[in-house]
């Protein structure tokens, strides 16, 4: 992973797909993930249980989470959900 404010992040919550994508606009400001653009998804249906884990990830993401990136690590935050993503 590089710098997110900067680049793009893929992420997927169980699809063998990639299939929620952070567009490159999207930046770190005052500790929060800010996104110029929309989320892009994949259109690829699976199994429902995957499905909603996919859709929760995009709602986590969109919501505006705290975001902390330490260089390594992009760590999001939104009241008690915590996704880190290492790379």
């Amino acid at each position: 992973m590089t710098d997110p404010s900067t680049s793009s992040v893929t992420a997927t919550a169980g699809i063998a797909h990639p299939s929620v994508v952070v567009p490159t606009y999207g930046a770190i400001e005052n500790g929060m993930l800010v996104m110029a653009t929309p989320l892009a998804s994949t259109m690829m249906a699976c199994d429902q249980p995957l499905m909603d884990r996919d859709q929760w990830l995009a709602a986590m993401v969109e919501s505006g989470p705290s975001a902390d990136w330490d260089g390594t690590q992009l760590v999001l935050e939104s009241g008690a959900d915590r996704i880190v993503f290492e790379g």
